[in-house]
């Protein structure tokens, strides 16, 4: 069955053939007889005949392999004709041997060889031996559906390997594109012309089994999940997380900063379903200046999570990071025909995490990107193809300032951070957490850093190693834990408060109310608690605390940074005092600007040149400009 697995199966069908015509009288006569045929799989191929997408070759032709990838393009239902019916013509002969008005009209169903691709015609009929016949419709033959994709490999790789798989049967029609599966198939040549000695290798498949990528990537035993409870019941939540996260990408230096490792933890955690229905994808973005190591945290996510994919969205087109309609070669036929191609954010799996670097820098529109982070779905209706996509994973998003100076973040000069990052309120509000990392000078710190890049870096020791923790995460994958009344209140009772003390002008969003549950579950889900409590509550405030979502919502919305805005607030409170203490003469003349400056200063508001102070005077919505003095309106 193994090293000859089509004999076989032309065996068992012969077999089956047989059965038929015993359990089913004057079965080869009966013209209107149409069998849904069983359809025979092979499964439990043993562990010799695993093959990966490096290691299949055409000396495994004719044998079955046993191979797993992801389906990134499935091709429509066609049908394939098993058995075409031919009836006889030939006039039958008498006793005598004379030929006599009366027809044969015997069905002869003829197997055909799908390799090869030809019809194949009778040879002789099988009751009387005459070679006169007619193609019978084809409601008449024996026929199967068959479904081809594309099944491409799982490791990371600028251009993935991928082979072509042909379904038959009961297998068509049960995966879907982005599916991760487990074919098990027979090795098979296809011409890749008429008559052509040059052949293509594809997979005919046997058995399918979609698998998810914590099954197949990370494999934890017994001995390792006795070895991960202990060490859950020994150290305390915050150790344990310093200890995998050391272990994890301790190389990488973040001043002050190291809850976007937590938070990248947690999603790779990833949070189970509510009873309300909110997505459980926790979106990260990491915003900074060039140079501060955005890169490297998003491609370690991918040492974490093997299963998850990276992508620099700064020359991507639609159909590398959500999907496009393109033209693409038939399965069937070879010609070009219109199909939705999937990007990298359906290709990722539901338990992964879809790294994109350079986000902002993305040149072809948000609206897709968008609608995947909130719905977990791609739509597509760009011309002729109309389709929808699922994509369930997590993203982490890198992205650089564009409109600063030097290309890095300026704070305090009243710059909004969309304008910076070049990205809009709406894109913004998907994302659980953001993050902004500066470069400043900084000696302990740089000191590190530059020790890390060397290799020599220090307290990235750990108890653990990476393996553990990747078996941590799948481990803690499969805890399912319910968030208590307490947690649901406090989260509410916060959420209202920070909303009361904020302005109409920068009001934080309500996303930030699922963005904490789902924070809140993975806390748990890693802290292997059946119920999310108020200490887990906490522990996600603690890493939320360094994202803008809770430093500053204002700059979210389009605002100018709370530093700047608290800035003008005293600007506008002494200047309206200062004009209060003036004359009505005073005041109809107007103050010099470099009256007003001096009194700022003494009040410690300082600008660094005259355009910066003449641009806050001008935003005062009391006075207006008179030559070198200000003119205070309402006198």
């Amino acid at each position: 069955l193994i090293t000859d697995p089509m004999t076989v199966m032309h065996m068992l069908e012969h077999l089956q053939g047989l059965f038929l015509e015993k359990s089913i009288n004057n079965y080869q006569q009966l013209t209107t007889f149409h069998t849904i045929l069983p359809h025979w799989n092979i499964v439990g191929a043993p562990e010799h005949c695993d093959r990966d997408f490096e290691s299949l070759s055409s000396y495994d032709t004719g044998k079955v392999v046993k191979i797993q990838g992801q389906i990134s393009e499935a091709g429509n239902t066609m049908v394939v004709l098993t058995k075409i019916a031919y009836r006889c013509r030939t006039n039958l002969v008498d006793e005598d041997g004379n030929k006599t008005d009366r027809k044969c009209n015997t069905i002869n169903l003829v197997p055909q060889n799908a390799e090869e691709g030809i019809v194949v015609k009778p040879h002789e009929c099988s009751a009387c031996g005459g070679k006169d016949f007619i193609k019978l419709d084809s409601d008449k033959s024996q026929s199967e559906p068959v479904q081809r994709m594309e099944l491409q490999d799982m490791q990371i790789s600028e251009e993935p390997k991928s082979m072509m798989v042909e379904l038959r049967g009961n297998l068509t029609d049960i995966v879907t594109v982005g599916s991760t599966v487990e074919i098990t198939g027979i090795l098979r040549l296809s011409p890749i012309g008429k008559q052509s000695l040059m052949n293509s290798l594809y997979i005919l498949g046997q058995s399918i089994r979609v698998v998810s990528e914590e099954s197949h990537m990370i494999h934890v035993s017994d001995e390792d999940e006795a070895e991960i409870l202990d060490f859950v019941e020994t150290w305390t939540l915050e150790e344990r997380m310093v200890e995998l996260c050391n272990a994890w990408n301790g190389h990488i230096k973040l001043k002050d900063q190291e809850e976007i490792k937590y938070a990248m933890m947690l999603q790779a955690v990833g949070s189970p379903e509510t009873e309300f229905g909110h997505r459980t994808a926790m979106h990260i973005m990491i915003a900074g200046d060039p140079g501060t190591a955005k890169t490297l945290l998003l491609q370690s996510m991918l040492k974490l999570r093997p299963a998850s994919r990276y992508l620099d969205a700064s020359g991507a087109t639609p159909a590398g990071l959500s999907a496009a309609a393109e033209p693409i070669e038939d399965f069937y036929t070879g010609k070009k025909r219109w199909g939705l191609r999937p990007g990298i954010i359906p290709l990722t799996p539901k338990d992964s995490v879809c790294c994109i670097d350079e986000l902002n820098l993305y040149k072809h529109g948000f609206g897709d990107i968008n609608t995947a982070l909130e719905s977990g779905k791609v739509y597509k209706t760009t011309g002729p193809v109309k389709g929808i996509l699922d994509a369930p994973a997590a993203i982490l998003a890198g992205a650089n300032p564009m409109a600063g100076d030097k290309k890095k973040f300026v704070t305090g000069k009243g710059m909004s951070f969309i304008k910076q990052i070049g990205m809009d309120e709406p894109e913004l509000q998907r994302y659980d957490l953001i993050y902004v990392l500066l470069d400043q000078a900084e000696y302990d710190r740089d000191f590190d850093i530059a020790m890390s890049v060397m290799g020599s870096g220090k307290n990235t020791s750990s108890a653990v190693n990476l393996e553990f923790v990747q078996k941590y995460v799948a481990l803690s994958k499969g805890i399912n834990p319910s968030v208590s009344e307490e947690a649901k209140l406090y989260i509410a009772k916060q959420h209202a408060k920070k909303r009361k003390s904020e302005t109409d002008e920068h009001l934080r969003s309500h996303r930030l109310v699922p963005a904490l549950q789902r924070l809140a579950l993975a806390t748990a889900r890693f802290d292997f608690a059946d119920e999310v409590t108020l200490d887990h509550v906490k522990f996600a405030e603690s890493i939320c605390a360094k994202s803008l979502n809770e430093t500053d919502p204002g700059l979210l919305t389009g605002n100018i940074d709370k530093e700047s805005r608290q800035k003008n607030d005293k600007v506008e409170l002494y200047v309206a005092t200062l004009m209060d203490t003036k004359s009505s003469i005073a005041k109809l003349q107007g103050v010099e600007g470099k009256e007003i400056r001096e009194h700022l200063k003494a009040n410690n508001v300082l600008f660094d040149n005259n355009t910066d102070f003449n641009s806050a005077m001008r935003r005062l919505p009391f006075l207006t400009a008179s030559g070198s003095k200000w003119i205070y309106e309402e006198a």
